[in-house]
């Protein structure tokens, strides 16, 4: 979704109001995949408030990824709101301020971005989910395996021989 601030550029307090459908493509970040089965919606406005444009925007949607433990797949809804300074051209001088090249705002993108740093570092598909054997590989939320876990990796048998 693109958003045109070309009209509110040169007057300072004007406002854009926005509001609607988008589809956001997949993505991957810190070892998750990310697609988005449905439109995600986003509602906000960009002020111009002297030469710098503060965007504000509620993002809301469906997020489908693996679960951390077992890998079965995990859809969300996620919700969040935010809030971003927009500066036009390089010269800036703001650290906390995006730096835009021209005036047709990419929502999608900063919204993406939004959802990526709003988003928990892994997602379980229950709370009570038990992972996968590291033997043999099978979903133990399903139920047990008849593998032998008590057995050690050889690699770790000297640490048996140290007395303390």
């Amino acid at each position: 979704m693109q958003l045109d601030i070309s009209k509110i550029s040169a007057l300072n307090g004007e406002k854009i109001e926005f509001e609607g459908e988008t589809q956001f493509l997949p993505v991957a970040f810190l070892g998750n995949d990310f697609t988005f089965p449905s439109n995600a919606f986003l509602k906000g406005s960009v002020l111009n408030e002297d030469g710098a444009f503060l965007l504000q925007m509620s993002v809301s949607g469906k997020v489908k990824t693996a679960c951390a433990r077992c890998g079965a797949d995990v859809t969300e809804s996620f919700e969040f709101d935010l809030n971003e300074k927009l500066i036009k051209g390089g010269n800036a001088a703001d650290d906390d301020a995006a730096k835009i090249d021209g005036f047709i705002l990419n929502l999608d993108e900063f919204a993406v971005n939004g959802f990526l740093m709003n988003s928990p570092a892994r997602y379980l598909c229950s709370e009570e989910c038990k992972g996968l054997c590291p033997v043999c590989g099978k979903n133990l939320s399903e139920g047990d395996c008849s593998c032998n876990k008590e057995g050690t990796d050889p690699r770790f048998d000297i640490l048996n021989n140290i007395k303390f």
